[in-house]
């Protein structure tokens, strides 16, 4: 049986995945570790993957970083293919980045009040 991977990106060199992984390795979980920080090639698709997990560092979601739109996409696909995603600090906000843009798509202003779209329709677009 092939296992998938569980991928982890660090941002930040001293914000690994600790603790984490000692329990993936305590549980037979195997995981692999991209250092975007040494500008090891991100991942076009997180399809191979059975998780994606989002270490932090001290920059700022919002700061004009040349990764964060690839991982940001990671993450939306993560999100519709029903694909665990966690995150830690900068891992969190990446998150919270993507989820709020698409949250302000569900909810359209009608003038008989607010309205919500199905989600999968806004995720897939």
């Amino acid at each position: 049986m092939n296992k998938k991977l569980v991928l982890i990106m660090r941002f930040y060199e001293t914000e690994g995945p600790g603790y984490l992984a000692d329990f993936l390795i305590q549980n037979a979980i195997q995981y692999k570790l991209i250092k975007v920080d040494q500008m090891e090639n991100i991942p076009r698709s997180i399809s191979e993957y059975a998780g994606l997990v989002l270490m932090g560092g001290p920059m700022s979601v919002n700061d004009d970083l040349p990764w964060i739109k690839e991982v940001v996409k990671l993450i939306q696909e993560a999100i519709c293919s029903d694909i665990p995603v966690l995150g830690h600090c900068l891992g969190g906000q990446l998150i919270s980045k993507r989820l709020v843009q698409l949250l302000k798509k569900i909810l359209v202003r009608k003038s008989d009040g607010l309205k919500c779209k199905p989600l999968t329709k806004i995720l897939s677009k």
